[in-house]
């Protein structure tokens, strides 16, 4: 073999020489290959690639084209586009869930325990209003509760029925008619919370002044200490509300 001979079949087989023409014919354009063949084979083009497939060896002149081609590449792009664009949602019907128990409510939740409610209703509404009966309210508090959890914290307290809650028979003490009177006004609300769920602010104040002022007038308090009873009672509520 002659020197020139092995020179040139050392140049087919440098490695940088094989790059070099690999270089070339992915970046180099092709004229030879039209916009008619590209947008002949961009739909199949376009599948394999949304496949996963290697479609730079299978479609080796359209990948190179589109390198080169901007008319050709936003096609590309625009296809891809349709394929993947998101269908319209779908309108799912509401579930029917009525099977289910209803949710508790802010109030059912506030009322939940009636006798810690009333104990601190009571002391605020005692505290600003009555503030000298304080003390005696305390003492109340204890006596009142201990026949409540002998009867069941369920027991509805009707009209009167103070005296019969370990006071005896003889004259009612204004702090035992305003604490049954919370009590009373409490039970009123919480036997109907779920139904009270939700209303607006206006709607809540009407509904809690009713019970409040019902529960005065059952438990005897005074005219004018029924209006102040129901001011502070609603002032207490709505307070727990944020309202």
């Amino acid at each position: 073999m002659s020197a020139e001979q092995e020179s040139q079949e050392n140049r087919e087989v440098d490695p940088e020489d094989n790059l070099y023409q690999r270089l070339e014919e992915v970046f180099a354009p092709d004229e030879s290959y039209t916009h008619a063949q590209a947008e002949q084979e961009l739909p199949a083009y376009v599948s394999d690639e949304l496949l996963g497939r290697n479609v730079g060896r299978h479609y080796p002149q359209l990948h190179r084209h589109l390198l080169h081609c901007r008319q050709c590449a936003e096609l590309h792009v625009a296809m891809l586009a349709d394929f993947v664009d998101e269908p319209e949602p779908m309108a799912v019907p509401r579930p029917n869930l009525s099977f289910l128990p209803p949710a508790p409510s802010r109030l059912a939740e506030l009322l939940k325990d009636v006798q810690v409610a009333t104990r601190r209703a009571a002391e605020q509404i005692v505290a600003i209003e009555w503030p000298d009966l304080r003390g005696e309210l305390e003492i109340t508090t204890r006596i009142f509760f201990k026949q409540i959890d002998k009867l069941g914290n369920n027991f509805i307290l009707q009209p009167d029925a103070a005296r019969a809650l370990g006071f005896g028979a003889g004259e009612v003490l204004p702090s035992q008619r305003v604490l049954a009177a919370v009590y009373r006004a409490n039970q009123t609300l919480r036997e109907n919370a779920t139904a009270l769920s939700p209303v607006d602010e206006a709607s809540l104040r009407e509904i809690v002044q009713a019970a409040a002022q019902d529960a005065a007038q059952e438990m005897g308090l005074s005219y004018d200490d029924q209006q102040r009873f129901v001011d502070a009672y609603v002032a207490w509520l709505l307070e727990q509300f944020e309202v």
